[in-house]
């Protein structure tokens, strides 16, 4: 009994090549996600739903109660500097690095219980200060406490244990800040050391962790004051170390993680929020963790299937199944119409309610890419078929004009091994 295998119906066949193409659609996704350079427009579109929320009276979330941020921009210190061949070229400021030991002097007691230190503070290799030995021997035995790293060489008296690097990638489309990595070249960076070290979180090393992902910025600093007239960071020197007791300091860092960086001059970064200082960069990068979002739901996985799928029916039914009899002629039009143009709303709508909903922004280049490319296929797939055939038809001709070569050549092969066989056939019958 011969077995038949019927063919799927149109419809079916229909919706499971939209569904195969949108599985493929979400590993180029996946794939572009855990790329640490930015593929660009990414930018200019965080700014287009960051207008549009503004425009919804969007208020932006005060800074969690167990964070306290310690501005060092304005306590600063002058040191020399010498040239290449030891010449003395003048003096430059640098972070008052006397202050900043009274301060880790101070969190020291033992009845300062801190959650952890977040130091993010240049010690570039070269730039010494007199006190120098005290703050290094501070930070070396300081638990829970780590130094953000950033291009240049490590001062010789830090411990590389406790450093780890607080860069992000930028690409030639984008100059500024637009992803952060977790890990650089297999490294964990700052955000991750500190909440795996010091919050005791789980590395996030699974299938749905974006290792490299755009920030949503959920808290940002932007003035010392908040709306309701609070401190959003305190200066080291003007808030704490003149005006408040050790006692005031350890009651206000008990129990809390303290981030400890420049809030206002130096180190500033362009954001799609505005300008905002590394050490808030910083701090959403953890609290990104924190909350788990750089873990791509599964709602948010279903909902992308679901519209990817939609993508590439419109695109299929616009161009590949534009000639069925059950289609009438406007509706062909409008099918082709929604497939040229329709999957970039799609896509903008996707990438809209990732971020809004889990505040996630997936790369859109791989997509874009490939849903162009299934449309240019599917659109010339008739043409390409006729040319598919005549390249048959004129590699059948050829192998009919060298057929007459290929027996010749192949009787004169034979010819030449016959003599060989019968000399064969004689040595055996003498031998025997």
């Amino acid at each position: 009994m011969k077995l038949t295998i019927k063919p799927l119906p149109a419809k079916l066949r229909f919706w499971a090549s939209a569904l195969g193409c949108a599985l493929v659609l979400l590993l180029l996704v996946h794939l572009g996600d855990r790329q640490p350079y930015s593929m660009g427009g990414e930018e200019a579109l965080l700014k287009r739903l960051f207008l549009l929320r503004q425009q919804i009276d969007y208020r932006p979330p005060s800074l969690p109660s167990d964070w306290v941020l310690i501005n060092v921009g304005y306590d600063r210190e002058l040191i020399p500097v010498n040239d290449l061949y030891d010449m003395p070229l003048g003096v430059i400021d640098i972070t008052h690095r006397g202050h900043l030991s009274h301060l880790l002097q101070t969190l020291e007691e033992e009845d300062c219980d801190y959650q952890g230190i977040l130091l993010d503070v240049s010690f570039a290799d070269g730039l010494f200060s007199p006190h120098d030995s005290l703050l290094f021997g501070l930070i070396a035995r300081m638990p829970r406490l780590l130094v953000a790293q950033g291009d240049e060489p490590l001062h010789p008296q830090l411990c590389a244990d406790q450093c780890a690097p607080a860069l992000y990638r930028i690409s030639m489309d984008e100059g500024n800040f637009v992803k952060y990595p977790y890990y650089d070249n297999g490294e964990p960076t700052i955000a991750t050391r500190y909440f795996t070290d010091v919050m005791q979180g789980s590395e996030p090393r699974s299938w749905r962790d974006m290792y490299c992902m755009t920030l949503p910025l959920t808290y940002r600093i932007e003035e010392p004051y908040d709306d309701e007239g609070n401190k959003t960071y305190y200066n080291l020197g003007a808030d704490l170390l003149e005006v408040c007791s050790p006692e005031e300091i350890r009651e206000l860092c008990r129990g809390k993680h303290i981030v400890i960086g420049d809030f206002t001059n130096q180190d500033l970064h362009e954001t799609y929020v505005g300008v905002q200082s590394g050490p808030v960069v910083l701090l959403n990068a953890i609290t990104t963790l924190q909350q788990g979002q750089q873990r791509v739901s599964w709602w948010s996985l279903f909902v992308s299937l679901l519209l990817y799928t939609l993508a590439c029916a419109w695109i299929i039914q616009g161009t590949l199944y534009r000639h069925m009899p059950s289609v009438g002629r406007m509706r062909r039009y409008l099918l082709f119409a929604i497939a040229a143009a329709g999957y970039n709303l799609l896509l903008f709508l996707l990438i809209g309610v990732n971020w809004y909903l889990f505040g996630q922004l997936h790369d859109a280049c791989f997509p874009e890419l490939f849903l162009t490319a299934l449309f240019l296929f599917c659109q010339y797939r008739s043409k390409l078929s006729e040319k598919w055939n005549k390249v048959k038809l004129f590699l059948g001709q050829l192998k009919d004009k060298l057929q007459p070569f290929w027996t010749l050549i192949t009787s004169l092969g034979k010819s030449k091994s016959q003599p060989e066989d019968e000399e064969k056939t004689v040595t055996e019958e003498e031998e025997k």
